[in-house]
């Protein structure tokens, strides 16, 4: 089973969007899914939302919800990593600690966000679109619906079937991704 750790999974402008993309993930190796953020209300709120959308779409990978980093990162050999500005003032050492836990080989991908990994090598790709004001405020209260189940997230889970994350898992060197390393930064 291929291990998949997504750091700042609390991240409210993409953690839905990448929780939603794994729902999606039916390829040939089966993943389990460690969560991290450094807010652990938020957290718990999006491994609350990662069940609904598992459940929902018969995807029966294990979720483990980790409040230590080292722990989330140390075994994986797979990284999605989008930490917002609220996880990085919950951790604010997030990048050296980051670098110290992360397994060497790591495969890791940078999905929008200003805060960088200090790692040599990694993919980058701008996704998913910014959310509109209107939206950033509309996220929060939208997940807790669907964890309610006062509404169901089947258009979030519909809209995010082909999304680069998946594309990723199958293989990073087929999508738009971007390799960066030290030579290119």
């Amino acid at each position: 089973m291929r291990e998949v750790a997504v750091v700042g999974v609390g991240s409210i402008s993409a953690g839905p969007q990448v929780l939603a993309s794994l729902a999606n993930y039916f390829g040939e190796r089966p993943i389990s899914v460690t969560l991290w953020d450094g807010d652990l209300e938020r957290l718990d709120l999006m491994a609350r939302l990662a069940e609904v959308l598992f459940s929902l779409n018969k995807c029966e990978y294990p979720i483990r919800m980790e409040p230590d980093l080292k722990a989330a990162v140390a075994e994986t050999k797979h990284v999605i990593w989008l930490p917002d500005e609220n996880c990085h003032r919950k951790a604010p050492n997030l990048v050296e600690e980051f670098a110290l836990h992360a397994s060497p080989g790591i495969d890791l991908l940078c999905l929008a966000t200003e805060l960088e990994p200090s790692l040599e090598a990694f993919w980058r790709y701008e996704w998913p679109a910014p959310l509109t004001e209107a939206e950033t405020r509309e996220m929060p209260l939208q997940v807790l619906r669907w964890i309610r189940a006062e509404d169901y997230p089947w258009a979030l889970l519909k809209q995010f079937e082909r999304s680069p994350v998946v594309s990723w898992l199958d293989d990073p060197f087929v999508g738009d991704f971007v390799s960066r390393s030290a030579e290119s930064a």
